[in-house]
């Protein structure tokens, strides 16, 4: 039986800062859940973020504080997080008596999501990552699968899910599900399980495409290897739900603005089936797209229709 962890870089709605909305999945086989958990967990501790969330957009982001403390990089990790938020707390302290209310929510919202990082550099936080995807990268027994989609152009009325997001969660399903089928040819049925961030905005909505999907079977095929509905859990205490985060920012990174940045790396874990990549898919309107995904399914596939 296979895990299938997802979550989703960028937002699907359209006229927004990100020009992809991408939605990934990984799948990971339950006889090597523990081993793997193990593997992250090691990871976290030995960069001192054992417990805590990776959230990748936010570990990746400059600190401005921490390039104004003199010698940080040589203060304990204490030393550093107390500097830090000394600072904080005096430009906080600074737009409250310049009665700048909305500057202030934002900049609480950038505190609140990074206070468990301020402790490590730059650097180090890159670091950090790194060795997340090079593990990920590494789990030959696990498969990636996603969607991108170029929003600019998307037709919702082409598509009877629903939007940008209901398309791209079908899409994740059905590839999950087509791997699922591909390595039960002649052996024992595999099944899968969806596992996504418990966000009460998507619940009830994956909950009912999924009843409907074991009903009347998604786009292009029957689900009859996924079983149940997805189950939702606490992103910031689970670890392999916080992978997928790291999987779709990627993956964005790559579609926004061609950065390359661990995308060869994650490439490693995209579903083939007998050399051909099945497990993720570039939905955008230019007629000749020369990203990489767009050009292996057009090598494999020379008659495909573009989108």
């Amino acid at each position: 039986m296979f895990i299938c962890y997802l979550d989703e870089s960028g937002t699907p709605q359209k006229g927004d800062q990100s020009a992809n909305f991408i939605y990934a999945g990984l799948a990971i086989p339950i006889s090597t859940w523990k081993e793997k958990d193990t593997q992250i967990s090691a990871i976290k501790k030995r960069h001192a973020l054992e417990g805590q969330e990776i959230h990748t957009a936010w570990i990746l982001r400059k600190y401005v504080e921490q390039v104004k403390i003199d010698g940080f990089e040589n203060l304990s990790h204490v030393d550093r997080a107390t500097k830090v938020c000394e600072l904080r707390i005096q430009e906080l302290n600074k737009m409250d008596m310049a009665k700048d209310i909305k500057n202030k929510k934002a900049k609480l919202k950038f505190h609140r999501e990074t206070c468990q990082y301020i402790h490590l550099t730059l650097a180090e936080r890159k670091a950090f990552i790194d060795e997340i995807c090079s593990c990920i990268s590494g789990w030959e027994d696990s498969r990636i699968f996603f969607h991108a989609i170029k929003k600019e152009k998307y037709d919702d009325s082409l598509h009877n899910v629903g939007g940008i997001y209901e398309d791209s969660f079908c899409q994740v399903v059905t590839r999950f599900q087509k791997f699922l089928e591909n390595i039960s040819n002649g052996g024992q049925q595999q099944f899968g399980m969806l596992v996504s961030d418990n966000n009460d905005s998507v619940k009830e909505k994956l909950t009912k495409l999924t009843r409907n999907f074991h009903k009347l079977g998604a786009f292009w095929r029957q689900i009859p290897n996924i079983v149940e509905t997805p189950l939702f859990v606490d992103s910031k205490q689970t670890s392999m739900i916080q992978l997928a985060d790291v999987i779709a920012y990627f993956l964005r990174r790559y579609f926004d603005a061609s950065e390359k940045d661990h995308f060869d790396q994650l490439a490693l874990r995209f579903d083939k089936y007998y050399g051909k990549m099945e497990g993720g898919r570039h939905f955008t309107p230019q007629e000749k797209c020369t990203c990489d995904v767009c050009t292996l399914v057009a090598r494999q596939h020379p008659k495909r229709p573009r989108y």
